[in-house]
């Protein structure tokens, strides 16, 4: 099944036909392996945000847990789109029954996208830098093709832009070229 959707997704639209994207699929052994150092990671770096001065040295000293991602996951949203994001998560947090004041409980959903939300296969994307926005252009059209063929299939999928954050961990596991860059899982 899995074959078939990355065979429709192959089908995907790119630049001088150029497919500035390359793909890391882990399962098994290595999807376990690597949501183990991603959770791990994460926990480090809440555990840092919460020990205050001393647990942001601590990070900083061991850069154990720094986000070592291509793109910086973290930055601000711009106002205008403030208004569908916090409506977003709100409705989330309500479905899941997460009280907007329960940090612990957010924490902990956050924490899931690092256990990939139990899915049995993780699919990591990779952009060309080579050709700048073109390359992540393609490289969402393919993911997007990817997405429907899934559904299509009967299978859910969630673009996790939260697994670029650290790209270390994948890149010990898969041989990927130095030209790309993680966009996201």
């Amino acid at each position: 099944l899995l074959n078939t959707v990355l065979e429709d997704a192959n089908w995907s639209p790119s630049w001088s036909n150029t497919q500035p994207y390359r793909i890391a699929i882990a399962s098994g052994e290595v999807r376990d392996r690597l949501s183990r150092e991603l959770c791990t990671r994460f926990d480090l770096g809440m555990a840092a945000q919460n020990g205050g001065a001393l647990g942001k040295l601590r990070l900083l000293l061991t850069r154990r847990g720094l986000p070592d991602g291509d793109f910086s996951t973290q930055f601000q949203y711009p106002d205008d789109l403030q208004p569908q994001r916090r409506a977003t998560g709100a409705g989330l947090y309500e479905v899941l029954g997460i009280d907007r004041k329960d940090t612990d409980a957010r924490n902990l959903q956050m924490r899931r996208n690092f256990e990939f939300f139990g899915a049995p296969t993780a699919i990591f994307l990779f952009a060309h830098k080579g050709l700048h926005e073109f390359s992540i252009l393609d490289t969402g059209i393919f993911l997007n093709t990817l997405m429907l063929s899934a559904h299509a299939h009967g299978l859910a999928t969630c673009a996790q832009g939260a697994l670029a954050t650290w790209a270390g961990p994948i890149r010990a596991e898969f041989k990927i070229p130095a030209s790309y860059q993680l966009i996201c899982g």
